[in-house]
């Protein structure tokens, strides 16, 4: 008989499986399906404290993190056939009883939800191209112009032009400052933060690589959540065999994200149907616009003008930080 299964993975560090035990926790209080752990227990620092685990021996050459990923895309071969299955990162953490209606969600042949990123802003976290260093150094070069004019004679005369009721305040021909919104623009008027740093290198190497010609705007699937059955093989397979190529190529970064979209592509699935935010909400604690109201349950959102009430949370970059209201929010749930 069909069921329903979630199913984490996880290899190497203490932290990592740490990050699993916690959101382990929230899932079975909430769940009442299946939850399994694939794993490589040689890798692991600790033991992985559940009793639905599958060990798996994966290959020697690759470190901790290929091994993970290695395991995620590879995922459906190491589970029955019959049965639907939802992956989940580790720190994706369940927040109410209504997770299990994650399985309603699905359309063959597989099914994820957006990034909040698009293709072209993802593309220097994902390709070795140095446009996510180049800017990096423009938000330092912003840090030393501020101080430095905290330290000139004719600051006071700064701070009265930032008083005035203007929209920017500016701090030299280079850079100004959105004051409404706290974001910084350059003299092209183009607005430097984390989200907006971009480039094309992926789409180009993709291009080059595999003809796959892919537009830079869209929207690229987060695979930090995504459902599968026996339909999904096909397109896991090409998504595991392109992931695990890409681990010798020093072009690439060791990331499955950057594969995902090709792989996407390749099967012409960019416009496929994809999850609601409220199954694998981003709470990326770099976004300034994200706002937690904590009596209703509801994020909102400045930049992409969304009102949600989670299922699931995808805790970026600050997973157990006690100093964050939206971690202190988790906690209470």
């Amino acid at each position: 008989m069909s069921k329903n299964c979630f199913i984490f993975v996880v290899c190497g560090a203490k932290e990592h499986i740490d990050t699993l035990h916690f959101s382990l926790e929230y899932l079975k209080k909430y769940s009442k399906n299946e939850i399994w752990v694939l794993t490589d227990t040689s890798r692991n620092e600790i033991p992985v404290q559940h009793k639905d685990i599958i060990d798996v021996v994966t290959p020697k050459e690759f470190n901790n993190h290929q091994a993970s990923i290695y395991l995620k895309t590879g995922i459906h071969n190491y589970f029955p056939k019959g049965n639907k299955y939802c992956y989940l990162d580790t720190d994706v953490v369940a927040l109410n009883q209504d997770v299990d209606r994650i399985f309603d969600e699905y359309s063959a042949p597989i099914t994820f939800a957006n990034d909040h990123f698009n293709v072209n802003h993802f593309s220097v976290y994902a390709i070795n191209c140095n446009c996510l260093e180049k800017f990096n150094n423009i938000e330092k070069e912003i840090e030393h112009h501020v101080e430095m004019s905290k330290r000139n004679s004719f600051y006071w005369f700064k701070k009265l032009l930032y008083i005035i009721p203007t929209r920017f305040y500016r701090l030299n021909k280079h850079f100004k400052l959105e004051k409404k919104t706290g974001i910084w623009y350059n003299h092209h008027n183009e607005p430097i933060t984390h989200i907006n740093a971009h480039c094309s290198h992926l789409t180009d190497v993709i291009k080059k690589e595999m003809d796959i010609a892919i537009d830079g705007n869209w929207k690229h699937f987060n695979g930090g959540v995504f459902l599968f059955d026996d339909n999904s093989h096909s397109f896991l397979n090409a998504w595991h065999k392109l992931t695990t190529e890409k681990f010798d190529d020093p072009y690439w970064r060791t990331r499955d994200q950057g594969t995902l979209i090709a792989t996407t592509w390749k099967f012409e699935l960019q416009n496929h149907k994809t999850l609601d935010k409220k199954w694998n909400f981003i709470a990326d604690s770099k976004n300034d616009s994200l706002h937690l109201d904590k009596e209703n349950d509801f994020f909102t959102d400045d930049n992409w003008k969304t009102k949600i009430k989670p299922n699931f949370i995808h805790i970026f970059y600050r997973f157990g930080d006690k100093t964050w209201d939206v971690w202190n929010y988790v906690t209470t749930k």
